[in-house]
């Protein structure tokens, strides 16, 4: 095995950098999405208040300020899932191509599966990049709803509720990983039928 994965790196080297280009590529997406998040998060309106003699401030949104928030976040979202399938299509591509292709001398693997990225197989790759994206979308909600589920005495809610909530989170992480498997394997087959 160790040796296949050598002669795919010695005729392919290109496949090297992508986890490179996708860390930079990754980097610079969140760090401009994010100064524009920040940005959106900190336009509505200012109110201070105080606990235990320590002010803080409250951002009041409209509704069309939240919504936009909401959409930015989504967005941000989609676009960094984007990036990262874009990378391993890449890379399924590459060695799918240097795998059935090896009297070809040619190292352009890797330029060929983006190309097939763009010109041929874009649309499937954002549903596939939507699906995870939901799904973490879900993830965070119920993550957030579980924190922030407590009785009339501030106690963390025990009981049935507290077997819902484990069983839900279960059910989200098991169909998280259903997906990414069900995604990993259709760009396997995107690659290998065109």
């Amino acid at each position: 095995m160790l040796r296949c994965v050598a002669k795919v790196i010695h005729t392919n080297y290109h496949i090297v950098l992508l986890p490179l280009l996708t860390i930079a590529l990754t980097s610079a997406w969140v760090i401009g999405t994010g100064y524009f998040l920040i940005f959106l998060a900190t336009c509505g309106d200012t109110q201070t208040d105080s606990f235990l003699g320590y002010s803080y401030v409250v951002y009041k949104f409209t509704d069309h300020q939240f919504y936009v928030l909401i959409v930015g976040i989504i967005y941000f979202t989609l676009v960094l899932f984007l990036l990262m399938t874009i990378c391993d299509f890449l890379m399924i591509v590459s060695v799918t191509e240097w795998y059935f292709n090896q009297v070809d001398d040619s190292n352009l693997h890797v330029f060929r599966g983006l190309w097939w990225t763009f010109r041929y197989n874009l649309g499937s790759l954002v549903l596939g990049s939507m699906l995870v994206t939901w799904i973490w979308i879900f993830r965070a909600v119920g993550n957030y709803v579980q924190t922030h589920m407590t009785d009339k005495k501030g106690n963390v809610a025990e009981g049935p509720s507290k077997i819902m909530r484990k069983c839900i989170k279960c059910f989200l992480d098991c169909h998280n990983r259903f997906v990414k498997f069900l995604n990993i394997n259709a760009y396997c087959q995107i690659a290998l039928g065109g």
